[in-house]
């Protein structure tokens, strides 16, 4: 009897069902066996070849032995006069606070605030429009 569960998980009832025997050896392969499967087969001669490309690890290593005798070399140069360009200079403080935007809406209400109360205290007031006041 088997049972077996359907879409929505729920057990399905029981079905009689045949069973057929397994057609194969349960037991290990001999030497000489597992040699006359290997000859037939179509992929043994792409999957025998023993190759050793070259790892993730070793080309990170490589590159890192690079950098490093890359600025090792650059900290031996003597300093070269700048022609072109002059090489730009990291963002100061108020660069990378002026990229966050809660900062930005931060400043931008107390820049808003501040005109306003700067123009009360002057006597200026807002003009509205006739649909603004609803």
């Amino acid at each position: 009897l088997v049972t077996a569960l359907n879409d929505k998980g729920a057990p399905t009832p029981l079905a009689h069902t045949l069973v057929r025997a397994p057609i194969t050896r349960m037991d290990i392969l001999t030497p000489a066996e597992i040699d006359a499967l290997v000859a037939q087969s179509t992929m043994a001669g792409k999957y025998n070849e023993a190759i050793d490309p070259e790892s993730a690890y070793e080309i990170l290593e490589r590159r890192l032995a690079e950098r490093l005798k890359n600025e090792a070399d650059d900290r031996a140069e003597p300093a070269k006069p700048a022609r072109g360009r002059a090489k730009k200079e990291p963002p100061g403080t108020l660069e990378k606070m002026s990229k966050n935007t809660m900062v930005r809406q931060l400043g931008n209400t107390v820049m808003r605030e501040f005109a306003r109360g700067l123009l009360g205290v002057l006597g200026v007031k807002a003009v509205r429009s006739k649909t603004a006041k609803r």
